[in-house]
């Protein structure tokens, strides 16, 4: 896996999630969308080991979209204990957040 696309890809990800945050949550705290950041960063060990994997063929898309599932109901918690975030904007930003994680990486990782 190519250490400088994963970056790449991941700040991608990153302006990614700012944008469905603010289209999910135009009146929410600033305090939340700094959460969600630290959340992403701190995902990113995590992310770069299941694309290396998967890349590798030690774990198939299914898995890695399980795992991402996994990151995706932490997040969930962390969320729902800012004020004002409710549970159906939660979803649906988690959903598009989701698909923009499994979609970037796997156009970038995983050709075909």
């Amino acid at each position: 896996m190519d250490k400088h696309v994963f970056e790449e890809t991941f700040t991608e990800i990153k302006s990614g999630a700012a944008d469905l945050f603010r289209e999910n949550f135009k009146d929410a705290a600033k305090e939340a969308l700094e959460d969600i950041r630290g959340f992403i960063e701190a995902s990113k060990t995590k992310l770069q080991k299941w694309v290396g994997e998967l890349a590798n063929g030690e774990i198939d898309e299914d898995l890695f979209k399980q795992l991402i599932k996994s990151r995706q109901d932490l997040l969930t918690m962390k969320l729902l204990t800012h004020k004002g975030l409710t549970q159906i904007k939660i979803d649906r930003f988690q959903n598009g957040l989701k698909d923009l994680v499994v979609n970037k990486l796997l156009d970038k990782f995983l050709p075909g």
